[in-house]
């Protein structure tokens, strides 16, 4: 470009001769002298006007290139090096400064770059080079370094050497492959586990397409990889034992809870029809779901006939209980012979949280449980039309002419099953479950449409909270829309920090102080409407939800209580938060926030108290115990909230770090009119102060309930007698003021 401009002003310069020279000949004169001049200084000037325009134009063009390449390196992760053998100078680009964590150094050695590589690495590296400037090829190599920051990372680098003007120089790329060797790792990790599990494996896309099976799942069926690959199992061959009305209800619970759990009859290519129990699981990944595995294994041998399987179909080898096929044929059995004036009722029970036990003691002892459920539905319900295992965790109760009342009696013996714990070896298990119950005629008529019902009730009681009770209704049914409805508003509550605290005076029984305050969640949504905490905190306990509502509850707890003690430093007391169970599955990150929490209010230490209910101390281990002790460290209390309403015992009062018993206010509330309600009371409170508890009684709402806990020794009492829940302004009020000092029920004697 710069030589084709200085040959058009050469052209210029001549035309411009040769157009003036006629000119100033016919003058009589020379076209030279000065005017020459002049006009070869303007040509001259023009082209080095046009020669820097040039230059600048290719400076900036080079080095958007070079931003392009930096960027384009530091995506792909990769860089380049050069290296003159004879001047022994070294040249890097931007992404491998980026990929060894060091600034560009123009100072930068080769052998500064071979110091960072695995000893381990170094002369095969070395034998590479060597041998490629012998031969005048490449190279291409794996290698661990150790970054300039101490960061490890896996190196891929291809090479050659190149001669020029007689000089030889090493030319290269690397590429950071750190992720991608992890990841095929663990690829390679996986793979051969499944592939050399018994258990049979298969795997399929969205669309049910099989992508894998391993040799077990050839092994157990008889098809080999080539002629099930691209497949769905419903081209597979089909036992003719579970008709469409069941795989439609496997896979709408596929679709409700991401799995299914169960039995059923399927065929071999030979034909033979075995027994499986399969595991069948929704597979999704940020929330967009991959495709479905299933984990199966065949329970019978294989030189059973297909009359022995059938016999031992009808009822659940692990259990004895009725299988679900056999007891669905009950139920449609029971239907049919009905009369239309007699009521039927089908209970449908699902173990709350039953994955814990799996996951904590293994399949083995998971399976154990399961079996002594059924036997103690079996002991209780003699007088069942049938009991079965449905799948999974989930059980069947069938029952002819109970009316409402005798079926909700029923209901409350069962939950009292769950009361007593299951042993297991040398680990107490303890459980609740939520009961859904259908009814005929009334909500349907046939065997689907009744478990179906059924199942609603069921899943809307495991929404209510663990150990619920429902009865279908088409109210309930219709709730389901705004159940999910409510869980949306949950999400977008936390986005907006809808959610808030009041707080209730704890005020002591000998001299009326307030002594503290339990925060108590409240949430006023962005339309205004206040939900009870009925409403959201059942559904916000069922998943992770709770644990974020809670981090911004506590925040707001921390600050209260900070303020308090920078208001009266020299006052003890103490304000109360709820401890969710979520919260204990992770501890680390609960510690974390406590940690955080205190360091950014510094003067809320030694005044917070967690509140636990007895279950979440009898469910829990020694990671619990730890997470407690590592909190007394930071000063903070633990009381048991409810105590006595649920397998109340002193064994674990001794063996966890408690301050304080919470008296349910169940109790309070009869200790007017029940003398096993004044009994317990009584009995609580003497049980503490013996053990140096500090006892709380919930729901003092009458002055009568408060001399009675002042005479039996009660320490402190919290409820509508003193104050409701207040916002924090109208608290620190209170706490200011301490306007129950003077209240009448602090003079005089103490009998009611």
């Amino acid at each position: 470009m710069l030589a084709a401009g200085f040959f058009v002003l050469v052209i210029i310069h001549g035309v411009f001769h040769w157009w003036m020279e006629p000119i100033f000949v016919a003058k009589g004169s020379h076209f030279g002298g000065m005017p020459d001049m002049v006009a070869d200084t303007l040509l001259f000037g023009l082209f080095c006007l046009y020669a820097f325009w040039f230059y600048r134009r290719s400076e900036r063009k080079r080095d958007k290139y070079q931003t392009l390449l930096n960027a384009s390196e530091s995506m792909a992760g990769t860089g380049a090096w050069t290296y003159d053998v004879r001047g022994k100078s070294f040249h890097a680009t931007a992404g491998l400064w980026q990929i060894i964590e060091k600034e560009s150094d123009p100072l930068h050695s080769i052998e500064a770059c071979l110091s960072m590589v695995d000893v381990s690495d170094r002369e095969r590296i070395g034998s590479a080079i060597k041998k490629a400037l012998h031969t005048s090829s490449g190279w291409q190599l794996q290698y661990g370094i150790t970054t300039f920051k101490g960061h490890r990372k896996r190196i891929e680098s291809k090479g050659k050497v190149l001669k020029i003007g007689g000089n030889h120089f090493l030319v290269a790329t690397i590429f950071d492959i750190t992720v991608t060797t992890e990841q095929q790792r663990r690829v390679h990790f996986f793979n051969a586990l499944v592939n050399h599990s018994y258990e049979s494996v298969l795997l399929t896309d969205t669309e049910r397409r099989i992508f894998y099976v391993n040799e077990a799942f050839c092994k157990m069926t008889g098809y080999t990889k080539a002629e099930v690959i691209g497949q769905t199992p419903h081209a597979l061959k089909s036992s003719g034992h579970q008709d469409a009305a069941f795989y439609e209800r496997l896979w709408e619970s596929i679709e409700r809870k991401h799995h299914w759990e169960g039995e059923l009859l399927n065929r071999k290519k030979s034909g033979e029809v075995y027994r499986e129990r399969i595991v069948i699981s929704a597979v999704y990944h940020d929330e967009a779901l991959l495709g479905y595995g299933a984990v199966s294994s065949e329970i019978a041998s294989r030189n059973k006939t297909l009359e022995h399987y059938l016999h031992i179909g009808e009822y659940d080898p692990l259990t004895g209980l009725l299988g679900r096929f056999a007891f669905m044929e009950r139920l449609d059995t029971t239907i049919v012979s009905q009369s239309s004036a007699q009521q039927l009722a089908l209970l449908l029970l699902d173990i709350d949280n039953f994955k814990k036990v799996n996951d904590g003691l293994g399949l083995m002892s998971g399976d154990r449980v399961l079996q002594l459920i059924a036997d103690r539905l079996q002991s209780l319900c003699e007088d069942a039309v049938a009991v079965g295992h449905i799948g999974g965790d989930e059980f069947g109760i069938l029952y002819t002419d109970l009316d409402d009342e005798a079926l909700h009696l029923k209901s409350v013996q069962i939950q009292e099953l769950f009361a007593v714990p299951f042993g297991i070896a040398d680990t107490m298990v303890y459980l609740s479950c939520s009961i859904g119950i259908a009814l005929y005629p009334y909500d349907a008529a046939d065997a689907d449409a009744i478990l179906r019902k059924a199942d609603i009730a069921l899943q809307q009681a495991k929404h209510a909270g663990k150990g619920s009770t429902l009865f279908y209704s088409a109210q309930i049914e219709g709730n389901a829309p705004q159940m999910l409805a409510l869980e949306h508003q949950l999400h977008e509550g936390i986005e907006r920090n809808e959610f808030f605290l009041q707080y209730q005076p704890k005020v002591s029984l000998i001299d009326g102080e307030i002594t503290g305050f339990e925060a108590l969640a409240r949430w006023k949504n962005s339309e205004g409407e206040s939900i009870p905490p009925g409403r959201f905190i059942p559904m916000a306990e069922a998943s992770d939800l709770i644990i974020t509502i809670s981090e911004q509850l506590y925040a707001q707890a921390f600050a209260f209580a900070d303020a308090l003690a920078a208001a009266e430093p020299d006052r003890d007391f103490h304000v109360a938060l709820n401890l969710a169970a979520r919260q204990l599955g992770k501890p680390a990150q609960l510690l974390t926030l406590l940690e955080n929490l205190f360091e950014r209010y510094p003067k809320a230490a030694h005044h917070i108290e967690l509140e636990l209910i007895e279950r979440m101390l009898l469910e829990s281990n020694q990671e619990l115990l730890n997470v407690m002790q590592t909190c007394k460290t930071m000063g903070i209390m633990f009381a048991i909230d409810d105590f006595g309403t649920g397998y109340s015992s002193l064994s674990y009062l001794k063996k966890f770090p408690v301050d304080k018993l919470k008296i349910d206010q169940s109790f309070v509330k009869g200790v007017l009119k029940d003398d096993k309600d004044r009994q317990i009371v009584s009995t609580i409170i003497q049980m503490a102060e013996t053990l140096g508890f500090t006892t709380i009684a919930e729901g003092a709402e009458t002055e009568a309930e408060v001399r009675f806990l002042q005479r039996h020794g009660c320490a402190v009492a919290q409820g509508y007698y003193f104050s409701k829940p207040v916002e924090p302004n109208r608290a620190t009020e209170l706490f200011l003021l301490q306007p129950f000092k003077d209240d009448t029920v602090f003079f005089g004697d103490y009998t009611i």
